[in-house]
């Protein structure tokens, strides 16, 4: 599906309905060609927590802001309204599952 991923944040996962959130992110970045992984992290001697790790889209991984071209900048502005779509994610994300 990508060539080439970069991570452009990462979620807590909440303690309940870990499965419902993969599923809900998984859908939500799925319409803006976003990706989410599980991931669990290591925190000192025998501790793990949970979180989603979302990547961007392949496109967006060399955009250079010094390029002033137009194919540039068309994608650093897809790029912006991409980022937005995610932070309206992250909200509705939030209100679910730690409200």
């Amino acid at each position: 599906m990508y060539n080439k991923l970069g991570t452009f944040d990462t979620y807590d996962a909440p303690t309940e309905n870990i499965n419902d959130a993969f599923l809900f992110l998984c859908k939500e970045f799925d319409k803006i060609g976003g990706y989410v992984w599980r991931k669990t992290n290591v925190y000192g001697i025998d501790i793990t927590y949970p979180s989603f790790e979302i990547d961007k889209p392949s496109k967006f991984e060399d955009l250079d802001e010094e390029d002033e071209s137009d194919e540039n900048i068309t994608l650093l502005n897809e790029y912006d309204d991409w980022i937005d779509k995610a932070g309206e994610i992250e909200i509705r994300y939030s209100e679910k599952y730690f409200n």
